[in-house]
């Protein structure tokens, strides 16, 4: 018998990144120097080189699928990159990292 087990986004717990597609409205937060975050929102999600989103290669050798993102941060700015990216974390909901006012 296979047990499952639901663990709470709370809990920490984040899939690996080929199990999340970032999707415009989705937080992020990037790593600009050693300690420093910024959070943003996902404005804009476009395949990389023509890839259709519902196009399955069976039999072939799945290779890792990135994706252009623009991303407006919170301060003000925007960057267009490509996702998956070491620097940027897709911040699963209700799990924001974000200090609020009381710390």
């Amino acid at each position: 018998k296979d047990d499952v087990v639901a663990v709470p986004a709370s809990a920490g717990y984040h899939p690996p990144v080929e199990q999340v597609v970032p999707a415009p409205g989705m937080r992020v937060k990037a790593r600009f120097d050693k300690d420093q975050y910024y959070h943003g929102t996902i404005v804009s999600v476009v395949e990389k080189d023509g890839d259709s989103a519902n196009s399955s290669s069976k039999g072939k050798k799945k290779k890792k699928k990135s994706v252009r993102i623009t991303i407006n941060y919170d301060d003000g700015s925007s960057e267009e990159t490509v996702f998956p990216d070491p620097d940027i974390s897709l911040v699963m909901p209700g799990n924001d990292d974000e200090v609020d006012e009381n710390g």
